[in-house]
């Protein structure tokens, strides 16, 4: 394949973990790419080799890392760190000690999905800024919109009753917990479909992150219930949109109008515009050389 520019471009995938928000993630970056030149397992990326001898530029947005063993990633990719999530325990043990934290500290500076993962790499003197989530940037794809639909994402019964009780529209749920064994291209497809769903909905309340967020970034007027035990991966970013505890939103439905759902906030729209910037900046910018193999 002849590489324009001289460039390629990978483009993060993941083993079946079930999570259709991984590949949402990677539907926000793949926006930015030309074409897919590279698929690069995320939890495999040390063994990445490029077979023309170019560098793969690649866009490392998300939680890492599973498999601490297999950091950091080859010489062969290009990364832009940014919405980069940590997670406590062995993610952060490994990620920020050697080799990995020069890695970090040579590619930064790095850009925090979330403000836990930010004090960890401040704390680690690896330059890093609050970013928020690459599906921020996420553009409403050409669907109508159906004032009759309220969709329920991945939310207990009783709230899928609670609603259903009090509202005119009719529910719709969904959920991001894929069928295991369905194939990477099918993932993709399940997920940009699950966009095109939340972009066509009057209103969504939802447990999820990367439904959440992508429903900001398309004008879908949306609720977060906190419903997970670890909120630290929420933080952050639960405050650019409407977000409740799930106690008090059993007890006042009305905090949420289905019926007629207000606006969301657009406290996310200078992350979305920095993302942009940066991501097409990166994109662009001139490729070095292979890098030596210890970093």
């Amino acid at each position: 394949m002849s590489e324009i520019g001289g460039r390629r471009f990978a483009l993060l995938t993941y083993e079946d973990r079930g999570n259709l928000g991984d590949e949402i993630q990677s539907l926000a970056a793949r926006r930015f790419l030309p074409r897919v030149d590279d698929w690069v397992d995320r939890e495999l990326l040390d063994g990445f080799r490029s077979e023309s001898g170019v560098p793969a530029q690649i866009i490392l947005n998300g939680w890492f890392c599973i498999r601490p063993q297999n950091w950091p990633p080859s010489p062969d990719l290009r990364p832009l760190l940014v919405s980069f999530h940590l997670s406590p325990g062995a993610p952060q043990k490994t990620l920020l000690s050697e080799p990995c934290l020069s890695y970090l500290k040579k590619f930064g500076p790095v850009g925090a999905r979330d403000l836990p993962t930010l004090r960890a790499l401040q704390a680690a003197n690896v330059p890093s800024w609050f970013s928020g989530c690459l599906t921020l940037t996420l553009e409403r794809p050409n669907v109508a919109r159906d004032d009759g639909l309220v969709i329920l994402n991945d939310v207990p019964p009783q709230f899928v009753r609670a609603v259903a009780g009090r509202t005119r529209k009719r529910i719709e749920l969904t959920t991001h917990l894929g069928d295991p064994g369905v194939s990477q291209s099918t993932r993709f497809e399940m997920a940009a479909g699950l966009l095109e769903k939340y972009a066509s909905a009057s209103c969504v309340i939802t447990s999820r992150l990367h439904c959440a967020l992508p429903c900001l970034a398309m004008g879908t007027p949306v609720l977060l219930i906190d419903l997970f035990p670890d909120q630290w991966r929420f933080e952050g970013l639960n405050s650019l949109l409407r977000h409740v505890d799930p106690k008090f939103f059993l007890e006042n439905l009305d905090c949420f109008d289905t019926d007629n759902p207000t606006p969301n906030a657009e406290l996310h729209i200078p992350y979305r515009l920095d993302l942009i910037e940066r991501v097409t900046r990166f994109l662009s910018a001139p490729i070095e050389q292979p890098m030596p193999a210890e970093y």
